[in-house]
């Protein structure tokens, strides 16, 4: 049974388009759901027509349901919380040339990169929910932003490197200020000031604002 498939992120390398996405089997609880498997799509006409990768899947209760990625220094990385709202986040990295070749990927265990998802570590405990990571030029520090949905939060933390370790989270904005908010995307532009630029989502509108805010001097 499949109820919907759910794009997640996206990233193009060389004239290549990848889309990795998430079917959903059956919504639960707010926040709550679940996945029969996640997986890439691919796009060789500018994203005019795509073709799912039935070999470049993961399993449904996998902490790679849902990504952000990352393209730096020939290498996809790819932020992974498991369907929902609720997980820990976990880091994987594959060559831009071998995105749908699942067995091309490393997974972060807390020292070093291996072949074993299983031996991933959480980088950012529980709940992570709709996450982005980008570098911010200003800071000269990587910026994760994602949403606390149990706490109505959307939260920034900030690393010198893509696997952390990542600052305690500072509270950017909550629902009591903008009711049922979620999916915090940082921009890829506009970060030569301490102003960060990110998407907000409210589900009541159904609208996307676009925001901004600034890191504390102790992020």
């Amino acid at each position: 049974m499949e109820q919907t498939v759910i794009p997640t992120y996206g990233v193009a390398a060389g004239n290549t388009m990848y889309l990795y996405y998430v079917s959903v089997k059956e919504f639960g609880a707010p926040g709550h759901w679940t996945c029969n498997y996640s997986g890439v799509a691919y796009s060789k006409d500018g994203g005019q027509t795509w073709t799912k990768d039935h070999e470049a899947t993961w399993p449904g209760d996998s902490n790679f349901g849902q990504v952000a990625l990352v393209d730096r220094a020939q290498f996809i990385y790819v932020f992974g919380i498991p369907c929902g709202r609720y997980g820990g986040l976990e880091v994987a990295r594959v060559p831009q040339k071998d995105v749908l070749d699942t067995s091309a990927y490393r997974y972060w265990d807390g020292k070093e990169w291996t072949t074993s998802l299983s031996a991933a570590v959480r980088v950012v405990p529980a709940p992570v929910g709709e996450l982005s990571v980008q570098w911010n030029s200003y800071y000269r520090k990587w910026l994760m932003m994602y949403l606390i949905d149990p706490a109505g939060q959307i939260v920034i933390r900030t690393a010198d490197q893509l696997t952390g370790p990542w600052s305690g989270a500072q509270v950017v904005v909550t629902s009591r200020q903008y009711p049922e908010l979620y999916a915090p995307f940082i921009t890829p532009k506009w970060d030569a000031g301490p102003a960060i630029y990110f998407n907000m989502s409210m589900y009541g509108p159904y609208q996307v604002f676009l925001m901004h805010t600034s890191l504390s001097s102790s992020p």
